[in-house]
């Protein structure tokens, strides 16, 4: 009986080990994952359209005449004043100056004839060199989003002024129809708009040569920003990130804003001083336990 007895306790410990190493909790080998993280700060942003535009000045006429010229009186790149006579004719005809300015070109000769208008040229051309302004020629997706009194940073041999939309054309025309409104040409229209300079001191620019335009279309001051690499989309295109709570990895939807560079702003759905992980790569999934890594991790 005794031997039975014994048996059978022996039987139950043998069970009993049993279900305990099935059912017990045990240590696994899965090591948490290494993360580098960023805090979300605040910062202001500016959302651009860059482009490149030419200087010209802000006045500037084509003069035309025509028949025998019996005198010149200006020579290229002459300063005149507003009404004084430029070219007459030997019929009495004269080309007189409509404002201050320079003579940028000159196309006639004295005791001979005058035949630019057949050359459809100008006799002469004035220009006011001491006001300028900036041309530029904006893409359909880039006229979507410029309109008037938008600020502009110009850089001209690094050195910047700035500037506002001063005015926009309101059709579009086809660079290879001549300036003439689309026809149906090949090419791509573009819409063109003018820049007005708010910088006075404008000595060092020449006109006819470009300059880059940075138009500030958009403008966020002190919101919520991560790095885009931190940026992620789900199967139904959804943006999220991945903050960290607690050692464990946590999706969290957000909305989007400007980007800037390579960093973006975020409307809604993360708090200052969140941990997103930077870079996050497939082993990284809701609930991924996690070790932050950053070198200031431990200080």
């Amino acid at each position: 009986m005794k031997k039975r007895t014994k048996g059978i306790i022996a039987g139950v410990v043998i069970v009993v080990a049993a279900l305990a190493f099935i059912l017990w909790p045990r240590e696994t080998n899965t090591e948490a994952i290494e993360v580098e993280t960023t805090a979300v700060t605040q910062q202001d942003f500016q959302e651009t359209v860059s482009t490149v535009g030419t200087i010209e000045p802000t006045q500037s006429e084509n003069l035309m005449g025509q028949g025998l010229v019996s005198e010149v009186n200006v020579e290229e790149n002459e300063e005149v004043a507003a009404d004084d006579v430029l070219v007459t004719y030997m019929d009495g005809t004269q080309l007189v100056a409509p404002f201050d300015g320079t003579i940028v070109e000159l196309n006639v000769e004295e005791e001979e004839m005058d035949a630019n208008a057949q050359q459809n040229q100008p006799s002469l051309v004035v220009a006011n060199l001491n006001n300028l302004e900036v041309a530029i020629e904006l893409s359909k997706n880039e006229a979507n989003d410029i309109e008037v009194d938008q600020k502009v940073d110009l850089t001209y041999l690094n050195q910047d002024y700035e500037g506002t939309v001063s005015s926009i054309d309101s059709i579009a025309t086809d660079s290879s129809n001549s300036g003439s409104p689309l026809q149906g040409g090949q090419s791509a229209p573009t819409l063109k708009a003018t820049v007005a300079f708010e910088t006075e001191n404008l000595d060092h620019l020449v006109p006819g040569f470009d300059i880059d335009a940075d138009i500030i279309t958009n403008t966020s001051t002190d919101v919520l920003s991560i790095p885009i690499e931190s940026l992620l989309y789900d199967d139904d295109s959804h943006p999220y990130v991945f903050v960290v709570e607690d050692g464990v990895a946590k999706a969290r939807e957000i909305e989007p804003g400007i980007q800037e560079g390579v960093a973006l702003e975020v409307v809604d759905g993360l708090s200052v001083d969140d941990e997103v992980i930077q870079l996050p790569g497939e082993e990284i999934s809701d609930g991924t336990e996690v070790t932050v890594v950053n070198e200031d991790a431990n200080e």
